[in-house]
């Protein structure tokens, strides 16, 4: 066999090689030079903060103390029940952005959000808890049927007036879902 012939057969076995080096073990084409990389570490999960638990003093955190403060209006240290009342009127007219007379979980998220409340309960839960009708919003009309009722429960000594600790522990209840309807 002379040179040329032995040349076509010659380049079939290089090639197979070549191709063989190339799809058949993971030819990596990385510079060996390059220094070497660190392995990718992943990334440990963020803790997240729980959030706080109402406050029991007035500091403008949206906590209960502040509720009470707002409503204690002739400044007893006591709450009544037309001061409950006038307060949770104020907070229904807060709510009612749109001005129609009922609230949504949608009005009463962004109110709580600006307000800061307390967020142990969603604000459709809170509906359900005193939407009569079952129409998934509060009228104002339930709102203030829904506030005599949680007054009289939170008036724990029947006195006729909410003190700080009452307040507090009967929104506490509330929102753990406690004592509601």
């Amino acid at each position: 066999m002379n040179r040329t012939q032995a040349a076509p057969g010659a380049l079939i076995v290089a090639l197979s090689l070549a191709l063989t080096g190339v799809v058949g073990c993971n030819y990596d084409r990385t510079d060996d030079t390059a220094p070497p990389t660190s392995p990718v570490v992943a990334a440990e999960p963020v803790a997240t903060q729980p959030e706080p638990e109402p406050t029991t003093a007035t500091d403008g955190s949206g906590g209960v103390a502040d509720h009470f403060a707002m409503m204690d209006k002739d400044g007893s240290g006591a709450v009544s029940a037309d001061e409950h009342a006038a307060g949770a009127s104020s907070m229904f007219a807060t709510m009612d952005t749109d001005g129609n007379g009922s609230v949504t979980a949608a009005e009463m998220d962004a109110a709580h959000a600006a307000l800061k409340s307390d967020k142990r309960m969603s604000s459709a839960d809170k509906i359900k808890t005193i939407d009569s009708n079952g129409d998934g919003m509060v009228s104002r009309d339930e709102h203030v049927a829904g506030s005599k009722s949680m007054f009289a429960k939170m008036d724990g000594d029947g006195d006729g007036s909410l003190t700080r600790n009452e307040m507090q522990s009967g929104h506490d209840k509330a929102m753990s879902g406690e004592g509601t309807r």
